[in-house]
C-alpha cells in the first residue's frame, strides 16, 4: 500500500502517467486498494491486472519454473548452505542461458 501511495504522489508531482500491472492476488484487489483507485487515477497512477491465469505474463513465474526444474528433481541438500549454493548456481545458469538466447536472437537473420 505504501508503495502505491508513493508511486501516486510521484506521478502527480511529476505530471507523469504511471501504469502498474498487477497479478490477481487477492490482496491486490482488496477493498482497501479499490477504495483508492479513483484518487490514484486523479494523480496519474493507474492499476491494471493481468488476465486471471497468465503465468507467461508474470516473469517471476517463468523464473520459478526454471528454478524448480533445476533444483527440485531428485535432489537432496545436506543443509541450508548446500541449497543456497545450488540456488545461486541455478540463477547463474539461468542468467547465462538467457544472455546466450538473447545474443542468438540478435544474430539471427
Amino acid at each position: 500500500m505504501a508503495f502505491l501511495m508513493t508511486q501516486a504522489q510521484q506521478a502527480s508531482q511529476q505530471s507523469r502517467l504511471t501504469v502498474i500491472v498487477l497479478d490477481n492476488a487477492s490482496f491486490h484487489k482488496a477493498k482497501l486498494i479499490q477504495a483508492h483507485l479513483a484518487t490514484w487515477q486523479a494523480q496519474n497512477l493507474y492499476l491494471r491486472f493481468s488476465p486471471p491465469y497468465c503465468p507467461q505474463l508474470n516473469l517471476i513465474e517463468t523464473l520459478w519454473k526454471k528454478l524448480k526444474a533445476f533444483l527440485l528433481p531428485r535432489r537432496h541438500y545436506a543443509g541450508l548452505s548446500h541449497l543456497k549454493q545450488a540456488l545461486l548456481h541455478a540463477l547463474y545458469r539461468i542468467q547465462k542461458d538467457n544472455l546466450q538466447t538473447k545474443s542468438a536472437k540478435r544474430l539471427s537473420f
